[in-house]
């Protein structure tokens, strides 16, 4: 109700309110930088003609929040809760802004502040679907699967015809190894959104996951027709790397590092497909990586993705006891991974540690690994020579 809202929330000013649902059209799309960067230069313009227009406030938090998490350049982060900060001062009843803090807080460790936050905004806005989408995502970083897919299926219940609670709720099946499931809710966001390169790019991966190379392979390159982006390549780069095709896969990592140089992610795939290669550029590629995932985790130092890429671009560069301990804080901070144990199967083979690799390796591929990938990884070649692994293997297809 209007009516039991400070006055900041809204405005008086016509072309500041015109600016301000620009933005919020824009931040519907938040999966290219120009979307983004569009938006926040119209809630800026808002805020230049209604310094006191908290709702502009508040969307000027949210998208330097996603252009952080779409760039991983540090500037957007810090930006993004100083608007939130400001926005609040301006007024404490507005659901978006707890929505937009809880987003900052989950993506700076800050797991129970974030809970909090996206309980506050439902609170004020029950119907919220964004909140309880972070809810959801909350509930699954604390390892509560159960009630992370019941929250994500709430989500999608409010807004059934907007195509992030679709993308969430696959993004959360693939984590769990629910690829076909997976599947169903990703081609019912690009339904919803069909030049949606975001969703294209997810859909290339489950593909991949599930063996089906060619059809990967059309997804990404549909999600690079409707626009370039790093992911994109990087993806393409990763079938590529796994269908052994490496001058391909060197080729579409240097196209991803081109448009986010500053992203750890793309480093590390470009030191490991030079290793292939036999390029020397492997080690300055994995240093490279390694100084940018500690950029990365001086913002959130329990972001267990993280600290999983690096404990394997550690123990590439033969820093073993920086990557034992950089696999224990991606066991403590992602304990629920599914990724994580052929993770461990990976580092220990490049220490040099083979039974430790093959227990690692088998536990994977019985906790759901897929059977594309442990085929395809060229650096555990010789792993899957054994016996009990090919028997496991062919279990799991």
């Amino acid at each position: 109700n209007p009516a039991d809202l400070p006055a900041p929330v809204f405005t008086g000013d016509i072309t500041a309110y015109d600016y301000y649902l620009q933005a919020r059209d824009y931040l519907r799309r938040p999966h290219t930088t120009e979307n983004l960067d569009n938006a926040t230069q119209l809630f800026e313009r808002a805020l230049s003609r209604d310094e006191r227009f908290a709702r502009a406030e508040a969307g000027l938090c949210e998208a330097l929040w996603w252009k952080y998490d779409l760039t991983r350049d540090t500037n957007p982060a810090d930006a993004a809760e100083q608007a939130c900060r400001r926005a609040l001062a301006l007024s404490e009843k507005l659901p978006e802004v707890y929505v937009a803090l809880g987003n900052i807080y989950q993506g700076t460790g800050r797991l129970d502040d974030s809970v909090n936050a996206y309980r506050r905004a439902i609170e004020l806005d029950p119907k919220n679907d964004a909140a309880f989408r972070g809810l959801a995502f909350a509930f699954e970083q604390a390892g509560n699967a159960g009630q992370a897919e019941a929250t994500y299926r709430h989500a999608i219940d409010l807004q059934p015809g907007y195509w992030r609670g679709h993308f969430w709720l696959a993004n959360f099946l693939v984590g769990h190894g629910r690829f076909s499931e997976a599947l169903g809710s990703y081609r019912q966001a690009i339904n919803l959104t069909p030049d949606n390169l975001q969703v294209y790019e997810n859909l290339g991966g489950v593909l991949f996951f599930t063996g089906r190379f060619e059809e990967a392979i059309q997804a990404l390159e549909k999600a690079l027709e409707l626009r370039p982006t790093a992911r994109a390549y990087s993806n393409l780069g990763t079938v590529y790397y796994y269908a052994g095709r490496f001058t391909d896969s060197r080729d579409q990592f240097l196209r991803a590092l081109e448009l986010a140089p500053d992203d750890y992610r793309w480093w590390h795939n470009l030191g490991d497909v030079y290793r292939q290669l036999g390029n020397s550029k492997s080690a300055e590629s994995y240093t490279r990586a390694l100084q940018l995932g500690r950029k990365r985790l001086d913002i959130n130092p329990q972001d267990g993705f993280a600290w999983k890429v690096l404990s394997l671009v550690l123990a590439r560069l033969g820093q073993e006891e920086e990557a034992r301990r950089a696999l224990e804080s991606a066991m403590k901070y992602s304990p629920n991974d599914v990724d994580l144990d052929f993770q461990r199967a990976l580092v220990f083979e490049a220490l040099g540690e083979r039974e430790a690799a093959l227990a690692a390796l088998e536990k994977a591929i019985r906790g759901g690994q897929s059977a594309a990938i442990v085929r395809g990884d060229p650096d555990i070649a010789d792993l899957i020579r054994s016996p009990r692994i090919r028997e496991l293997i062919s279990e799991s297809e």
